[in-house]
């Protein structure tokens, strides 16, 4: 059996030392690599270790002190799984997990050293060891986002969504008006209805290609993610993951933060390009100079680098985080439709 423990605790070591360095980076394969360390610690290497130490050691008090040990370290570690993960009931085990751990585990420890005429010192200490190790990881672990800020995230989310009820509404009216309204000659008159068309149909395209990307970030952290989630984020229960938004955006090589940012950079340099072909008046070209989605941003790295506009939006940003920036680049492009056709209608 010491020769399968052996085997088996190198291969847990290696899979979950290896799952928390992709963890740490953020690069793909770590949840998987995680699970299966983790299940293999919990479920095979955990319960042969207290088996063993089971058989050596026969008396009453050794067992029933193994016995807790193998319930607190099994609900520890599949507590840290389900939390990594962001499964449901991750908290719980661990709090469990503890509460077993300080009483009756740890005391009957103590309890158990004492009693024996060859007292394992060494064998203590490294308990001790190992547990103020664990609890640094808590420590650490905690210092991620709490659900305080993820709400504050949802709220600013929701609030913006509301705006853009309002925007895209205004915005109708707006261009129903502009139709209407009886201009000067007919050529002027074609000419600006036909730009408030095509700003209406490009800043349509940007939001819709925001929307595609909120979806595909929703899909990618909810496997099995129903309508009720893509319409109503605050059902999802991934908030704090910051994996995914970083894969898929806040990596400076992310095709998806790239492309977004192309994307960008494109209906800006449109918008202004159809504003300044009407002959706008002295008073609109400054600002159609400044309309647009603000990609502007003064953010460097711990080397004194200039991170990509995605990496500084996007890194190490919690999915609730991710949604209210890219729903606030949605109400930023009807705000640039608002602003633009109000400026085609008064020239």
């Amino acid at each position: 059996m010491k020769k399968a423990l052996l085997i088996i605790g190198y291969f847990v070591v290696f899979l979950i030392c290896v799952g928390t360095l992709f963890k740490l980076m953020h690069w793909p394969g770590a949840g998987p690599m995680l699970v299966i360390g983790i299940t293999f610690l919990s479920a095979v290497f955990v319960p042969l270790f207290f088996i063993q130490r089971m058989i050596e050691n026969r008396t009453g008090l050794s067992i029933v002190v193994n016995i807790f040990a193998l319930l607190t370290t099994m609900m520890v570690f599949n507590g840290v799984m389900f939390k990594v993960m962001h499964w449901p009931g991750g908290g719980p085990m661990i709090v469990l997990g503890i509460l077993l751990f300080i009483c009756p585990t740890m005391l009957l420890y103590v309890i158990q050293q004492f009693k024996e005429k060859e007292r394992k010192f060494g064998e203590y200490w490294r308990v001790v060891v190992g547990t103020l190790i664990i609890s640094l990881f808590f420590f650490i672990f905690a210092k991620s986002p709490t659900r305080n800020i993820l709400t504050t995230y949802l709220n600013i989310e929701e609030a913006s969504l509301l705006v853009n009820d309002n925007l895209r509404e205004n915005n109708q009216y707006l261009i129903k008006l502009a139709k209407e309204k009886l201009y000067t000659d007919k050529n002027d008159s074609a000419k600006i209805i036909s730009t408030v068309d095509l700003i209406h149909l490009k800043s349509e395209a940007m939001f819709t290609k925001v929307e595609l990307l909120k979806e595909a970030l929703i899909s990618r952290v909810e496997m099995n993610a129903d309508s009720e989630a893509f319409s109503n984020h605050w059902f999802l229960g991934s908030l704090d993951n910051t994996d995914i938004p970083t894969q898929m955006f806040g990596s400076p090589y992310s095709a998806d933060g790239e492309e977004l940012l192309n994307h960008i950079n494109l209906y800006n340099k449109e918008i202004k390009e159809l504003l300044r072909a009407i002959q706008p008046q002295n008073e609109s070209r400054d600002e159609i100079a400044t309309l647009g989605i603000n990609v502007n941003y003064n953010q460097y790295t711990l080397d004194n680098e200039i991170p990509t506009w995605h990496e500084a939006m996007f890194y190490q940003v919690p999915v609730a985080g991710a949604l209210a920036i890219l729903t606030s680049i949605q109400t930023q492009a009807l705000n640039t439709e608002f602003k633009a056709i109000t400026i085609v209608t008064r020239n």
